[in-house]
């Protein structure tokens, strides 16, 4: 009968300093003795079995024995270490493993190791005691109701099992034992593509406006249509005559009729567009349907080969044809589980010619981003050889709905989906109240990305998420250090609309109004074609110098980027002062500041250092309105300090609060 958390067991790591509570389950109104380095403490189990009993502070150290007694059991967990306990949590760049890389056998297309490969080797390589620095990774659970256990296991980070931790928590956690020299522990509990929402309790949804109505609904449609009563599949309700267009599914091939596929057809006054990336941002159309065509020429060897046609993905479907023969289609109606689902076409060799031959894509987009996605090759059958296709191809839209976005908060799904509110907290964080642990380090937003107006009520829902994690923690003073999201798409220096850019605000703004709230930038360390960028080494170490300083007072040790003071207009130039700006430096000469006027048209900026400040200014903005810096998707970043750390995105409004 007794049964304490799952998170007491062998090899576990205790909060250091810290008054512990230790809780389960024991026989009904019994008394439960718990015995650690030789002191005991005491409590009652509840009628229904349920016990908590606090440990009193202990100093860093072990190991140790933790014995738990009653009505005549007795538990004992051996290798107790007693340190600086952390949650990391998150979506996929939090659950993305040390051991995780892009290509399985961690090589690249040309057949070099690959960073992720690099990085994993270089972390058991400078692991000095793995004995002291452990790792729990909560088992992925996705249920409706509230648990009250999870499942996992401590691990030493030895080389035998730090590839199944989380990389940035590995990278964290090293980073945090070679300065402190205590045992560390870290408690892991992430799931990829996963919104904010998720991870709020219900209780933090209802008190908040952006998400009240989606904890009513928790209720109300439960009580309707019971456990299941979210299908992420049902239809989209259409909307009132004179609402805007909503989703909507594709509305015919119109392109293919009029010689889109075709090698002969005259494309000159189409757009270029870079590939791999988003039409939507380089602005070739909004939602609806687009064709990109590549000509390549290939040699007489090649000729009536076999071929295959790979590709990374399109968002959302495709048809897709080699010389005005179709060789593959992917998706229909609005169906969205194809949109990162790599594409694999086949190309009879009768098709095949030496010389000029083209891949004609038509893809289609019924709401949020539209992109060409990936590396593209085309594989030759017989032998290997590939030919690299991305880079600059011709575009054009067949029809073109404007930027679409689904309602907010979006569709409601399965009350088990990994993306309905309340979900994770109830499953993967609700189980581990209220262990001991000093903070949290949390990397997630991706999903709340797919619109500006989502984007921007994050703030919101991440300040009512930190606070209600304190108060169910019942320690107020709870670090909280998040990642601002990494550059991730096509490069552009500039896309006001960038819902990504929108999104970085809100975690810049989160951390300026809560004062126990922590910020490091990602920004420079993205990668293009992937979602994941495989440098998780820089994301940990950021994270740590940002605890040392914050958590821990290092206060020689810089915690962060330039974050942004002040910001002074003198006539036509804006002086924007920084903390942590020791040694600024602009490291390129691309546009990333960008000015405007009261017309609300901005132009790129100059930036010069003067003074240990920024100076901004630009000819074609008098008396300047807005300000933004780093303002895309994948923005350049030109900003650093001494450090070598770089300036989050930001924009200012004068006379107004953000």
């Amino acid at each position: 009968m007794l049964s304490p958390s799952s998170l007491f067991q062998n090899g576990a790591v205790l909060q250091r300093d810290m008054e512990l509570p230790v809780w389960g389950k024991a026989h009904p109104d019994t008394i439960v003795e718990v015995i650690f380095d030789g002191i005991s403490s005491f409590g009652r189990s509840s009628s229904t079995g349920d016990f908590m009993v606090y440990l009193p502070p202990h100093s860093a150290g072990g190991p140790y024995e933790l014995r738990i007694k009653s009505a005549g059991e007795e538990l004992v967990f051996r290798d107790i270490l007693v340190g600086e306990v952390w949650l990391c949590s998150g979506q996929s760049n939090m659950q993305y493993l040390l051991s995780s890389d892009r290509c399985a056998a961690g090589k690249s297309a040309s057949g070099e190791e690959t960073l992720g490969k690099r990085q994993e080797q270089q972390f058991n390589d400078l692991i000095m005691e793995p004995e002291k620095l452990r790792f729990f990774s909560v088992e992925h659970n996705i249920t409706a109701a509230r648990e009250s256990t999870c499942h996992g296991q401590w691990y030493t980070m030895s080389k035998e099992h730090s590839g199944k931790a989380s990389a940035v928590a590995a990278w964290f956690g090293l980073g945090l034992q070679y300065q402190l020299d205590v045992p560390i522990g870290l408690i892991i509990s992430s799931l990829g593509g996963t919104p904010i929402e998720a991870w709020m309790s219900e209780e933090a949804l209802c008190a908040i406006p952006e998400t009240r109505e989606m904890a009513a609904a928790l209720h109300r449609n439960c009580c309707e249509k019971g456990a299941d009563f979210w299908d992420i599949n049902a239809p989209v309700p259409a909307p009132p005559a004179d609402a805007p267009i909503l989703i909507q599914p594709d509305s015919g091939n119109e392109g293919f009729s009029k010689g889109y596929a075709d090698l002969k057809f005259d494309d000159t006054s189409w757009k270029e567009m870079k590939v791999s990336g988003s039409w939507k941002q380089q602005n070739i159309a909004g939602n609806g349907a687009v064709w990109f065509r590549k000509k390549i020429t290939l040699p007489a060897e090649w000729e009536n080969a076999p071929l295959e046609l790979r590709g990374g993905s399109v968002d959302k479907h495709d048809i897709t044809y080699f010389n005005n023969c179709e060789i593959g289609r992917t998706g229909s109606g609005v169906e969205s589980k194809f949109h990162t689902a790599p594409r694999r076409y086949p190309i009879n060799g009768a098709s095949v010619k030496k010389g000029e031959n083209l891949i004609a894509i038509r893809g289609f987009s019924y709401a949020y981003d539209g992109g060409v996605n990936g590396n593209w090759f085309l594989v030759n059958k017989n032998t290997d050889e590939k030919i690299t296709l991305n880079g600059i191809w011709k575009a054009q839209a067949e029809y073109d709905r404007g930027n679409i976005v689904t309602p907010t908060p979006p569709p409601p799904q399965r009350a088990n989906h990994s993306s309905a509110p309340a979900v994770l907290f109830n499953s993967m964080i609700a189980p581990l109240i209220p262990y001991g642990i000093k903070g949290v380090i949390w990397y997630q937003g991706e999903n709340n990305a797919s619109s500006v107006s989502r984007a921007q009520s994050y703030k919101n829902m991440q300040l009512q998420m930190i606070r209600d994690w304190r108060y169910k923690w019942r320690n107020p003073d709870l670090v909280f250090i998040m990642v601002q999201l990494a550059g991730y798409g096509t490069a552009t220096s500039f896309s006001e609309d960038s819902s990504w850019a929108f999104l970085r605000e809100s975690q810049r703004l989160t951390a300026l109004e809560d004062p126990s709230a922590f910020m490091i930038s990602a920004i420079d360390i993205g990668e293009e074609d992937d979602i994941h960028p495989q440098n998780k080494l820089d994301v940990g170490k950021r994270l740590a110098m940002s605890a040392l300083h914050h958590a821990y007072k290092f206060e020689k040790i810089t915690p962060s980027g330039p974050e942004l003071m002040k910001a002074e207009r003198e006539a036509d130039t804006v002086r924007l002062t920084f903390r942590y700006g020791t040694e600024l430096e602009l490291r390129s000469a691309e546009e990333s500041f960008f000015l405007a006027g009261k017309n609300g048209i901005f132009f790129p900026a100059a930036a010069v250092i003067e003074d240990g400040c920024v100076l901004v200014s630009s000819r074609e903005v008098k008396d300047p309105v807005e300000l933004r810096y780093a303002w895309s998707n994948f923005p350049p970043a030109v900003l650093f300090n001494k450090a070598g750390f770089p300036a989050p995105s930001f924009r200012i409004v004068f006379g107004k609060d953000l």
